[in-house]
């Protein structure tokens, strides 16, 4: 024991222990740091549910409003069917209209085939989006 004693040893003992641990401010320090970083993480992830549920039904609008052109491109140029019309489908509104064209070569006729479709975001603010493509007609 070299002349230290009971009391030398229990000094020395008693100070490498307080050096073993973590002290209360580090530890509040850690935990505020990490919810810190949490609550950024729930923000986020907010964000990202939010523009999936607009993507959703941007998506949707899209395929409706494809649908109907191509049932409208299938139809015969004389088809009654060629024309205006609104419908719903799935929360998606769309008005559909069909004009005649005349293309500088008198002998053909074009149809200019136009869907605007409305929908409402995750927000609910109406949201419309126009889609067009041209039929040509001999």
């Amino acid at each position: 024991m070299s002349g230290l004693g009971w009391s030398g040893m229990n000094r020395r003992t008693a100070r490498v222990r307080s050096r073993a641990g973590f002290t209360l401010v580090e530890l509040m320090l850690a935990l505020m740091i990490f919810a810190i970083a949490i609550m950024a993480l729930v923000g986020t992830a907010s964000s990202v549910v939010r523009m999936s549920t607009g993507s959703r039904q941007l998506t949707l609008a899209a395929t409706v409003a494809q649908s109907r052109l191509e049932r409208l491109r299938s139809y015969n140029c004389a088809a009654a069917a060629l024309a205006g019309g609104t419908a719903t489908t799935r929360t998606i509104t769309e008005r559909w209209s069909v004009t005649s064209m005349v293309g500088s070569d008198t002998t053909v006729t074009l149809r200019l085939l136009v869907d605007s479709v409305s929908y409402r975001d995750e927000r609910g603010t109406l949201r419309r989006q126009v889609y067009s493509t041209v039929r040509p007609c001999p």
